[in-house]
């Protein structure tokens, strides 16, 4: 997507990690108790500043100037994500997703992605801050603000204290693609350090403002919030968008048990490049992804072709890919070691087949040959057969109906592609010299 929401809506991952010991201590005082009785809209803001006042205490980070905040009624508030969504993720850009998706076989090729996004981010929303306005949009609620509209807030107001001090907009988190300058991957490692964050002082703040019976409406309200579209989603999607409030609040952890708060803002400086650092964060930050470049496709498949997509392939687009045909151990098994990656998927004009080459980088040899010998049984499954043919160890093909594969091993680099003819394939082979 080219929006990079701030949503607070996954809130089913409100008490992931709560059992954890925290390292710090925490203030004794308890949060404002939940009020049946109605109020003003006056009295829910006053009783928003003084969440923001002990967010910022909590965080480290001063506010330095007061956001605007915006309280609108649930309807309103999936409204606006609903005509945001629209505007800022076009459905021929979900379309192209799905065709980039389908090429993975992660999709089905009638899914409506974008009516799958728009359900999803509308489906649990409690909040959001927009870097782009610079504004904090809230749910109205009838009495004071519950356990789970307070520990929502929490949790965004991380994000207002986060654009103010280090800048969400140069980070990515715009409307604005021309300012987009890193690959997905690289963003996608930048939004599990921003919602990490988020996180986990979400976390903290709960366990040192709630009282016993905070927790327990929070319990009872996170049980209660429906699930039926994120449960039913694609795989693809659901894991890609838990991933960063799971994983990324995991590596920010890291850095707090290491350094408190200040190597968390250290981290704003020296950026996580990869989802590799995020899922291994002692590999945070030397283990830097090598560069992977691949040839223009355009001239050599002709007219009648489309450029999908191109970009960086991680370490977690990786798992995902192997895991539709493999058990969850042995695809990350063959997905660590990842020392950089690209794919470019191109489809016909007519959408009638596709061509997808994919090129890995890997730390070592051993750790190319783990993901040549699982990519091999991920092939088998495919085509439900052993390779048609072989050229020794390191170069095997498999000639499907559908579509044919070729998958060629160089010591510490892997090249895949897939092509729905033998001369196609034959001709995208032939711009690989190297291998």
């Amino acid at each position: 997507m080219s929006k990079h929401f701030l949503f607070a809506a996954l809130m089913l991952l409100l008490l992931a990690g709560m059992g954890c010991i925290l390292t710090a201590p925490l203030p004794s005082a308890t949060d404002t108790p939940t009020v049946a009785a109605p109020i003003s809209d006056e009295e829910a803001l006053e009783a928003m500043q003084v969440i923001g006042e002990r967010v910022s205490e909590l965080r480290g980070l001063e506010t330095l100037h007061p956001v605007t905040q915006t309280l609108l009624t649930t309807d309103e508030l999936r409204q606006k994500i609903e005509q945001e969504v629209m505007a800022d993720y076009t459905e021929q850009e979900a379309h192209d997703d799905v065709l980039k998706y389908v090429a993975f076989e992660l999709l089905e090729q009638d899914v409506d992605l974008h009516q799958v996004l728009v359900d999803l981010q509308t489906e649990q929303v409690a909040g959001y801050y927009d870097p782009d306005t610079q504004e904090m949009y809230v749910v109205k609620t009838s009495g004071r603000p519950g356990a789970l509209e307070r520990a929502t807030y929490a949790h965004e107001y991380v994000h207002v204290l986060q654009d103010q001090h280090f800048d969400l907009e140069a980070l990515g988190f715009t409307d604005d693609d021309e300012e987009q300058d890193r690959d997905n991957e690289q963003q996608f490692a930048i939004r599990c350090l921003v919602e990490g964050d988020a996180s986990l002082l979400q976390q903290q703040y709960t366990m040192g403002y709630f009282k016993p019976e905070d927790l327990s409406e929070l319990l009872k309200q996170v049980n209660a919030v429906g699930t039926e579209k994120l449960d039913a989603a694609p795989p693809v999607i659901r894991e890609s968008l838990l991933f960063p409030y799971e994983a990324g609040m995991a590596f920010v952890s890291q850095l707090y048990a290491k350094g408190g708060w200040e190597a968390v803002d250290a981290a704003y400086e020296t950026l996580p490049l990869s989802s590799e650092q995020i899922m291994h964060p002692e590999r945070y930050p030397d283990d830097v992804p090598q560069v992977i470049t691949l040839p223009p496709l355009t001239d050599t498949l002709g007219p009648g072709w489309r450029l999908v997509d191109e970009d960086v392939m991680g370490e977690f687009d990786l798992l995902l890919y192997l895991d539709g045909r493999l058990d969850r151990s042995e695809a990350e098994t063959a997905a660590e070691g990842w020392g950089g990656g690209r794919y470019a998927v191109h489809w016909r004009e007519d959408e009638s087949g596709f061509v997808l080459v994919l090129r890995l980088a890997w730390d070592t040899p051993t750790d190319a040959a783990e993901f040549w010998h699982a990519y091999a049984q991920f092939a088998r499954d495919r085509f439900g057969a052993d390779p048609t043919r072989a050229d020794g160890d390191a170069r095997w093909w498999w000639l499907g109906e559908d579509a044919l594969l070729l998958a060629q091993n160089e010591q510490d680099e892997t090249l895949v592609i897939i092509a729905p003819d033998e001369a196609i394939l034959n001709a995208v082979r032939s711009l690989f010299p190297e291998f």
